[in-house]
């Protein structure tokens, strides 16, 4: 195996010693048979080498359009290499663009306006439309995520991408999330986008994360402009394990109703489900607000109004979690 940034050094090396000494002969040892090149061959070999540097410096990107309910468009780059850091890169051609006001329209962003105030408790530092993250598809505890923030008054917003870009066995599992990350994904958030998978699909039409209730968890309010956070991750599928707490959302498995409810949640789980062993109610933030077993008639008058995450496990101990508002 040809190791090819050693190549290069060693073909500068040889063409500086050419320029001194104006011709100078290259050998080289190549699948076992020692050949003699002249100086125009060494030269052919470096920037020919050149090039496949730089078409590698890029590891991964692609393009995401975005556009809102009255037809406003925007669209970013995302993407990943192993030699890019985590925040601006002017060489991936990275601009901050914090400081530019939103669009009246549509403004899709990547930012690290949620890590900051989440993890630091203070303001982002970046706004760009093109991001290249850090990553050498080695399986991690903790994926990274592009955050994504969306400004439009007209939701619901669409996402369009190429699902075929995400066959690769270190991207298989990128997903567009409503849900923040490393936190309690069971929560999910006020969007009906849980998470979907790159690979399956080509498009996702969905509502804000900041209606009908504000939590700074999923979204921020800057100036009059309320923004809603989404995320991108770019990972194998190791990533999706970490990311979902080994949680299902149980649209299609579980019946509950009535959603608003005031005093009663009634649980009907389809024959797939299993038999209820275990209900937790736990509010936005996390707190578990109650716990029982097998039960099918949940009381909630105690509750404050509000929405409130309920999360059931089968005797599979398989969780199964959904929301809903008491009134």
């Amino acid at each position: 195996m040809i190791d090819i940034a050693s190549s290069v050094l060693q073909v500068r090396k040889l063409f500086i010693h050419w320029l001194k000494f104006k011709r100078f002969t290259l050998i080289h040892y190549t699948y076992g048979i020692y050949h003699t090149k002249r100086m125009k061959k060494a030269i052919l070999i470096l920037f020919s080498l050149g090039s496949i540097l730089t078409a590698a410096a890029q590891q991964f990107s692609f393009k995401m359009y975005f556009k809102d309910a009255i037809g406003n468009t925007d669209s970013i780059t995302l993407g990943y290499d192993p030699s890019a850091s985590d925040t601006i890169d002017i060489s991936y051609g990275e601009v901050n663009i914090i400081s530019t006001p939103l669009d009246s329209g549509l403004d899709v962003r990547i930012t690290d306006e949620w890590n900051n105030r989440i993890y630091e408790s203070k303001p982002g530092s970046y706004h760009t439309k093109k991001q290249i993250i850090h990553y050498d598809c080695i399986p991690r505890q903790y994926p990274k995520f592009h955050t994504l923030e969306i400004h439009t008054k007209h939701w619901p917003v669409s996402a369009y991408w190429s699902k075929s870009l995400f066959t690769n066995a270190c991207r298989l599992g990128s997903i567009i999330s409503g849900v923040m990350p490393a936190g309690w994904p069971h929560i999910g958030g006020n969007s009906d986008l849980y998470y979907l998978f790159l690979s399956a699909t080509d498009s996702v039409t969905f509502s804000s994360n900041t209606s009908p209730t504000f939590d700074s968890n999923i979204g921020t309010i800057r100036g009059i402009d309320t923004i809603s956070f989404f995320w991108v991750g770019v990972f194998d599928m190791s990533g999706v394990a970490a990311s979902n707490d080994n949680m299902i959302y149980s649209r299609d498995l579980l019946k509950i109703y009535p959603n608003p409810a005031s005093d009663y949640l009634s649980v009907e789980p389809t024959p797939s489900f299993g038999v209820i062993q275990n209900v937790q109610i736990y509010s936005l933030s996390g707190d578990m607000m109650y716990e029982a077993a097998l039960m099918d008639t949940i009381p909630i008058s105690f509750l404050n109004a509000g929405v409130y995450v309920l999360v059931i496990t089968n005797e599979k101990h398989e969780k199964y979690w959904n929301r809903f508002r008491k009134e």
